[in-house]
């Protein structure tokens, strides 16, 4: 297969610089390498870009987009819209607009390699001598040769390809029709994403985690919350759960034996997508012929890309590491600086990016609370609820929160967030933790308002306060013992509860009688704050002593099997004065 615009290089041509792979990696490390003046060759056996951005990265955002928009359209009511008709979805036109998307951005690849004198060689490359890499028969020669040759989707053997019924992620990308069913087999980014894809326009989607819970290399309440959005979705998501067989029986029907939390069962659906990770491509290359050492199916590679042997480097998702297509440009970019003298900064991977784009999308970088608590990191954590947000609210996307976390000098340690455009506030953490700034410095930084981004210092300035206990002082225990005391107090309002309920806190107390109205039925604020695990201390007295003072709030409440409510004993320690 010849790469579209490939050029006819000669035989006899040496080059500075010869990669393998035009992926993110390799087209970004060429293009370095030719700014810097060096003469270059790209090899490719398929079409320019590579995966990424012709059957991953880029035509799936295209595919999420248009389900974003028929969700816009099937809620249009809720914004004040009417639409005549029913929308519905036409998935050949939504294929064809994404295979459009991804041909765009091919052809974008290929203008900035001949802007830059790139030539792009056809063909699959192979190390056949330390400089010397044979392309379909073809041999060309280089100081320096870079693999960048990618991966494809892991298969595992109980769960067979065919292309029609058990599918990869490519075949994903240009199904022919919506399957009644589908079931599919990990809950990682694209697991998650073509999950999400196909529930929004109406599959029943059941999704198997063989981890205890969904997209486990997510901060946990990230995992808990993204569950909670797929079953919102009214997808079935098994965590814990192994796959043992799929066999596709005679009526063409996919079954999947699995075993999980309630024993041994088999699911049946119309079609399973096997997302199970993926596999580095270093098969066939000559890596065996000239010694290139190898691990765990990853080559071995120092801090500049540099294997054992001189002359080879090896970058992206052959090598160990986040297997991200910016990832695979920075390293690409760090291994050309190199190569060409400039001593560049060794590629930081605790401060790298990482996005999955459902709905709600889902942005982090660093640190994990479960992470730090395994290192033994105290921790201060700061979370906002999108709730509160004026943003989200008007937007009608209040689902979701960001939670920041900082060591015991306020550094950040990771920032994880769900919720809407969650993806395009990720780069202001990141930049924080590469600068090493402090809650105190996020927190006063003027953020815009109204904006989502404005989430991001709300949970900062949450961090610095850390108050376990929120405290209610209305004035109103001026009415203690008198009839006056129980008609007419202050409470909260429905929405203040929720907002109260997303915060950071053990409980809540109040200078009242109650956080409903005396003619609650049904005690909408408590059952809120109570379904987050907050306690409620009503009726306290002298709350306005404490204002301006830093004290310890001690609630005591008498054991009372059985009971909702009880008398306590409440006591504030002062341990600053104003």
């Amino acid at each position: 297969m010849r790469a579209p615009g490939a050029t006819n290089a000669r035989s006899d041509m040496k080059y500075d610089i010869i990669i393998v792979g035009s992926g993110p990696g390799g087209y970004v490390a060429a293009i370095r390498a030719a700014q810097l003046g060096r003469k270059v060759a790209l090899v490719e056996r398929a079409e320019a870009g590579g995966v990424c951005l012709n059957w991953g990265c880029i035509p799936t955002k295209a595919l999420l987009k248009s389900a974003q928009v028929y969700g816009y359209c099937r809620n249009a009511e809720h914004y004040g819209l009417e639409l005549a008709g029913e929308v519905r979805p036409d998935l050949a036109r939504i294929v064809a607009r994404s295979r459009a998307v991804a041909e765009t951005m091919s052809k974008g690849v290929q203008f900035l390699l001949r802007k830059n004198q790139i030539d792009l060689i056809a063909g699959f490359g192979r190390l056949v001598a330390p400089g010397r890499l044979d392309v379909e028969g073809t041999e060309y020669e280089a100081d320096h040769i870079i693999l960048a040759t990618g991966a494809r989707p892991r298969e595992m053997p109980f769960i067979p390809v065919d292309g029609e019924h058990v599918i990869t992620s490519k075949q994903a990308l240009t199904l022919d029709r919506l399957p009644g069913e589908m079931i599919v087999v990990g809950s990682g980014a694209i697991g998650s994403e073509f999950a999400w894809f196909y529930a929004s326009l109406g599959v029943k989607v059941t999704v198997i985690e063989y981890m205890p819970r969904m997209m486990p290399l997510e901060d946990e309440e990230v995992s808990k919350a993204m569950e909670r959005a797929f079953r919102k979705l009214r997808a079935s998501v098994f965590t814990g759960t192994t796959v043992k067989a799929v066999r596709v029986n005679g009526e063409g029907r996919c079954e999947v034996e699995i075993e999980g939390r309630k024993g041994a069962e088999t699911l049946s659906a119309d079609i399973v997508l096997s997302a199970v990770g993926i596999q580095s491509n270093i098969e066939g290359i000559g890596l065996e012929e000239l010694g290139v050492a190898v691990e765990r199916g990853k080559v071995t590679v120092d801090s500049f890309y540099r294997t054992n042997v001189p002359g080879i480097y090896a970058i992206g998702d052959i090598v160990p590491g986040p297997a991200l297509a910016h990832v695979a440009s920075a390293e690409g970019i760090c291994c050309v600086e190199a190569i060409c003298g400039l001593n560049p900064e060794p590629v930081d991977y605790t401060t790298i990016p990482s996005c999955v784009f459902t709905q709600p999308e889902v942005a982090s970088v660093g640190m994990t609370e479960q992470q730090a608590a395994e290192r033994g990191i105290a921790v201060k954590i700061g979370r906002f609820p999108f709730t509160a947000s004026g943003k989200a609210t008007a937007a009608g996307d209040r689902d979701g929160f960001v939670k920041l976390i900082f060591d015991e000098q306020e550094r950040l340690l990771g920032a994880h967030m769900v919720g809407a455009s969650v993806t395009e506030m990720l780069a202001e953490p990141t930049l924080a933790r590469t600068l090493g700034a402090t809650a105190h410095r996020i927190a006063r930084t003027i953020h815009a308002h109204p904006t989502m981004n404005e989430g991001i210092m709300e949970a900062a300035e949450a961090a610095l306060g850390a108050a376990d206990f929120l405290l209610f002082c209305t004035g109103w225990d001026q009415y203690w013992g008198t009839d006056a005391y129980y008609e007419g107090f202050p409470c909260l309002t429905e929405e203040a509860a929720r907002f109260v309920a997303g915060l950071p806190l053990k409980g809540v107390g109040e200078d009242s009688i109650s956080l409903d109205p005396c003619n609650t039925v049904d005690y909408p604020n408590h059952l809120a704050l109570f379904s987050a695990g907050l306690v409620n201390t009503e009726n306290l007295k002298g709350l306005a002593q404490l204002i301006g003072r830093e004290f310890t709030f001690l609630t005591m409440p008498l054991k009372f099997e059985n009971a909702d409510g009880c008398s306590c004993r409440a006591a504030a320690i002062v341990t600053k004065e104003a």
